[in-house]
């Protein structure tokens, strides 16, 4: 009977814990696919890190903010976030930052508040938090990978290639600018849908750029693992 008691009081302290976040999620409004969503949340991975273009070919589908007080613990921002993540259907949480922050809530002068202080109108005190990624795995990839977007003012160079790809036994090297897959350039707002929609053994015609020369190239997509 006590450890029953245990049990729900712990479990009423997480959910109190988790109500307490304030959360705010902007969809990428670049991606138009719908995706099931997930029975386990517990299950969805965690990665550190904005799963940068080097990484497995992925679509960003929403960016997610979580703040909470500032005794919020890192299983408890997770928690809230694969919840999020679970609901739209995605394959990972990417932690892109956490940090704490100074909460600022409306109230009388002079008052003492339970997180902080009350200093004017306004209430303050510390909290923290947590921004992430979510995100789709492509089932298909070109195994591309690219030089990092600061340095190449946003366009895509090839830096190399993963060990399956075909990319360089189709006539790629590194250097190349791809200008377009399948007609649409990489960085219009469509090529997030045509990343998540081609399959394996699909065939991409490339538009590259070498030097001062342009040329079509036909690459096929191999499996994204």
């Amino acid at each position: 009977m006590i450890r029953l008691g245990l049990s729900v009081l712990l479990l009423f302290c997480v959910e109190a814990a988790q109500a307490a976040l304030e959360s705010h999620y902007e969809p990428n409004p670049s991606v138009t696919a719908q995706f099931p969503p997930r029975s386990d949340a517990a299950a969805i991975p965690v990665i550190e890190g904005p799963a940068g273009p080097a990484a497995r070919a992925h679509v960003t589908v929403g960016r997610l903010a979580l703040r909470g007080p500032a005794s919020t613990t890192r299983e408890e921002f997770l928690s809230v976030a694969r919840e999020k993540a679970a609901a739209m259907g995605v394959d990972f949480v990417a932690i892109v930052q956490t940090a704490d922050n100074t909460r600022r809530t409306p109230g009388p002068r002079g008052n003492i508040g339970g997180l902080g202080y009350r200093r004017g109108d306004v209430s303050m005190g510390d909290a923290k938090v947590l921004y992430a990624n979510l995100g789709v795995y492509a089932k298909g990839t070109l195994g591309i990978e690219y030089m990092d977007f600061g340095q190449s003012w946003g366009r895509h160079i090839v830096k190399g290639f993963r060990q399956d790809s075909r990319a360089p036994v189709a006539g790629l090297q590194p250097g190349d600018e791809i200008l377009e897959v399948d007609g649409i350039p990489p960085r219009d707002s469509r090529y997030a849908d045509w990343v998540l929609r081609n399959q394996p053994g699909q065939m991409a015609k490339l538009l590259v750029k070498r030097g001062e020369s342009t040329f079509a190239v036909d690459v096929p997509l191999v499996p994204n693992i």
